[in-house]
């Protein structure tokens, strides 16, 4: 099977809503080198709609409260002044 249909494959079954489906090619996708970013950006966010929209949001929150939390405790950000 073609990479592209196995990621054809990946987003049916998950806008379709079947998760053993999308497991299945997901798994497939990585038996076949397919590349982990890849997979997730062509198989899972096509297609996705409002829900790809909100879960593309928590993960950006996700990733900024990390870095806050790095920034936070570096205590870096107390030699900064302002004017």
């Amino acid at each position: 099977m073609s990479e592209a249909e196995i990621l054809k494959k990946l987003a049916d079954a998950v806008v379709a809503c079947e998760p053993e489906t999308a497991r299945a090619a997901a798994e497939e996708a990585l038996k076949e080198g397919v590349d982990p970013v890849l997979a997730i950006n062509e198989g899972l966010v096509v297609g996705m709609g409002v829900i790809g929209v909100w879960i593309a949001m928590q993960i950006d929150w996700v990733f900024r409260i990390i870095c806050f939390l790095i920034r936070w405790h570096s205590g870096k950000w107390q030699t900064k002044t302002l004017v």
